[in-house]
């Protein structure tokens, strides 16, 4: 005779957290002329297994406290202009388990805020 048996049982599939979150590009370059308090721009990035959300920092670069950094969505402040010219800050995306790095760096120019004119116009 065929001998068996029945048993019920439950499986639990638990998703780890085992996927490095990673910047779209290893340098994000950001021209800039603006005010004290303006958005320079995001920065982004991924995390394959989301199971948490990132937490974005800046790491290294931003001793004279220049920028700010919103943690959760990435947003980077200038805080107050400190001259024109090239600015390096270190990012990280932190997901509570692996970190992520790239390095941002901000032109900071100035603009001319008067518009161009003419003394006179001329048709051809």
């Amino acid at each position: 005779p065929i001998l068996y048996s029945v048993i019920r049982c439950n499986v639990i599939v638990i998703n780890v957290d085992d996927v490095v979150p990673h910047f779209e590009e290893t340098f994000k370059f950001f021209a800039f002329s603006g005010a004290n308090g303006t958005v320079v721009g995001q920065i982004f990035a991924y995390d394959e297994d989301d199971l948490d959300p990132l937490q974005y920092s800046i790491k290294s670069g931003n001793e004279n406290g220049l920028f700010s950094l919103d943690k959760t969505s990435g947003l980077l402040t200038l805080i107050r202009a400190h001259q024109i010219g090239f600015l390096s800050v270190s990012v990280g995306a932190f997901d509570g388990k692996f970190s992520a790095f790239t390095t941002v760096t901000v032109v900071i120019g100035s603009v001319n805020p008067h518009a161009p004119s003419f003394a006179r116009s001329e048709e051809r």
